[in-house]
């Protein structure tokens, strides 16, 4: 018990999960609580948990030949209503969902969501959350769909109970996720859309300098370093056409000496060697470093950078949970340039997302710039700042740094911002990568339905999928590697290994007589209710597949519960849809974090959106979930 909580506590501190829950089985094993070797880590040798190693090549096959991209693009076309665009990009985010990794799927679909709202004049805001949260419920649709249901059918197979059928839950999680679409197409403009409007109608940029109102922005550190800008105005050197309006600056030092903002106006005099920060968008910054007369300094190092170097990429990136940067102080660290041979540009912290109104946000700025010009070298200062999950970072780095890490759990979002630049005009497909496209995607259909009619396993059936797009050239051998994520198979191991210890110490047992008498006078959909918030509430902090590990031997407990009998698979059905509903928070799934930054939303927004999905999915599961799932 008191390793299960301490452990809990820790990934609430937000602690590496794989290194906690390896940490935690280690522990039972040493101290007798689990007896044998294959109770602690027999997870290592389950056909399921390779499975899910393996589906990670299939989706990073799927994703590298372009498919994906390919399909929305074809699909989307210019509708005129709010309503017809979510549908219209519904439709093969859907199937998409419920065959790969929802991921890869988000990975794509940003900048095609961020380039159609501007040919469809709608803001991207309206999208990226709600798709993030349509793919989750809908990636319950098969049973090899996500880990987590993955990992709940292990567990049934090592129970020795009966498992699920590949597509026993698919019309339950299907109804879920039709529903959530009606939803978000009805809630979202009314809570989202009335922002995006006061934002627009509060800005009012000088005539000749872009609005940054709506738009997604980071902090930059410039400095006046050439003799041309000596001299001129802020309005005469061009600096306002490239970063917006004077209020975008949130300091301005002249030898070291910070100058007051309210003397900065559009007529303050530039002198060789001033330095600013400014609060501006990732194209300005792309601007800027090419400026002439402007260098940008780095924010990790703080050397100039003064000219595109064709040797390297600028990229952006969102820090995920096993970023080694994470909880590092920015100032001070060399962990960038050791291991990612990288620089920091410019930086969106995820702390600025707790404010919607741009005053909020640019009073913390300006103490976030104050803490970083203050005159603290120990990186163990309390006020220097330090990376987050979630900030989101502009980045100086080698050119094969996207390759690398594109599929890594560094980081949930890579993309290359100076891309549109070197493969402008790349809309033809050429014959190579068409052919990679169509061998990729009916490699993925094979692989669906060689699952589907149960004519091979899915360890085999994803092996073979998975040497196919390397043998054909869909996806570099590599490429192949790399994609397979073993702390993801750490993690579920090392949940085996504490579920397996909380059953054979009977705590299942006594926790499920707790919960069978506290719902007992609420009936067999009370118990049900329970389990679904529980999954739900856990999911908020923690990764669904240790969460659904956790509650397994538990549920099990109390399906066999004399009190409120509870038909086994129901009760793993509403768990599993509970598992999916990882809509209360920015950082409990990685595509809500790829769409956090993205989307310029704040933490509140997340918990408003989807609480009204949480009861929509809760009430259908429970209410109907022996009509909507195949019983055997």
């Amino acid at each position: 018990m008191f390793v299960t909580l301490e452990s809990l506590f820790l990934l609430l501190k937000q602690y590496q999960a794989d290194v906690v829950l390896i940490s935690a089985t280690l522990f039972l094993r040493l101290a007798g609580a689990l007896p044998n070797d294959r109770d602690a880590w027999g997870g290592f040798s389950n056909s399921v948990v390779l499975s899910v190693a393996v589906l990670g090549i299939v989706s990073a096959g799927v994703h590298h030949t372009g498919v994906i991209d390919f399909i929305f693009m074809r699909v989307l076309g210019r509708p005129k209503t709010y309503f017809a665009a979510l549908i219209r990009l519904s439709l093969p985010a859907m199937p998409l969902a419920a065959s790969i990794s929802n991921t890869c799927v988000m990975g794509v679909m940003i900048p095609v969501i961020e380039k159609w709202c501007k040919e469809i004049n709608m803001p991207p805001r309206l999208f990226l959350m709600p798709m993030s949260y349509i793919m989750l419920v809908v990636g319950a649709f098969a049973i090899f769909s996500t880990s987590s249901n993955l990992v709940v059918q292990s567990l049934l197979m090592e129970r020795g109970l009966e498992p699920f059928g590949n597509f026993d839950i698919a019309l339950l999680s299907l109804t879920c996720g039709m529903v959530t679409v009606l939803y978000c197409a009805i809630a979202v403009p009314m809570m989202l859309l009335y922002m995006e409007a006061s934002e627009t109608t509060s800005s009012s940029p000088t005539k000749g300098t872009p609005s940054t109102a709506g738009k997604k922005l980071f902090l930059a550190n410039i400095q006046i370093t050439g003799s041309l800008l000596n001299g001129q105005s802020l309005a005469d050197s061009g600096l306002l056409t490239v970063m917006g309006k004077v209020a975008n600056i949130v300091r301005v030092e002249r030898m070291g000496e910070e100058i007051d903002l309210d003397t900065i106006s559009e007529k303050f005099g530039l002198e060789q060697y001033d330095v600013m920060y400014v609060w501006t968008t990732s194209d300005a910054v792309l601007e800027l470093i090419g400026l002439p007369g402007v260098s940008l300094i780095a924010l990790d190092g703080g050397f100039e950078h003064q000219h595109r170097d064709d040797s390297r990429d600028i990229v952006e990136v969102v820090l995920d949970g096993l970023c080694p940067l994470v909880k590092q102080p920015m100032t001070s660290t060399t962990l960038l340039d050791n291991v990612y041979g990288a620089n920091c540009l410019s930086i969106r912290p995820c702390t600025i997302q707790h404010f919607r109104k741009p005053q909020a946000q640019a009073d913390e700025v300006r103490t976030m710039v104050a803490l970083l010009r203050a005159q603290k070298r120990d990186a163990d200062d309390a006020g220097v700042y330090r990376f987050c999950i979630g900030d989101n970072l502009i980045l100086d780095v080698p050119r094969n740094f996207s390759a690398e890490y594109a599929n890594s759990a560094h980081f949930t979002l890579v993309r290359k911002l100076n891309e549109d630049e070197e493969e402008g005009g790349k809309g033809d497909v050429s014959e190579t990568q068409y052919r990679d496209m169509i061998i990729s995607g009916g490699l993925l259909v094979m692989l669906i339905a060689l699952v589907a009619s149960k004519a091979m396993p899915l360890l085999e059936a994803a092996l073979l999928t998975s040497f196919l797009m390397v043998l054909s050239g869909c996806l570099p051998q590599q490429k192949a590697f790399s994609a397979i994520n073993i702390r993801i198979v750490l993690t579920i191991v090392g949940a085996f290994g504490i579920a397996k210890a909380v059953n054979l110490t009977n705590l299942a047992a006594v926790l499920a007589r707790i919960i069978c008498q506290l719902l007992a006078p609420l009936g067999q959909r009370g118990v049900m209710a329970g389990i679904f918030i529980a999954t739900v509430g856990l999911g908020i902090v923690f990764h669904c597949t240790a969460v659904v590990s956790l509650l397994f031997p538990i549920v099990v407990a109390i399906s066999e519960s004399k009190n409120v009998p509870v038909p086994l698979h129901q009760a793993m059905a509403v768990m599993m849809m509970g598992a999916c509903c990882q809509v209360l928070s920015p950082v409990s799934y990685q595509t809500n974090i790829m769409v956090f930054s993205s989307g310029c939303y704040t933490f509140a927004d997340f918990p408003k959106v989807g609480f009204g999905i949480v009861i929509l999915v809760g009430v259908i599961s429970v209410g109907f979930v022996d009509q909507l799932i195949v019983t055997h």
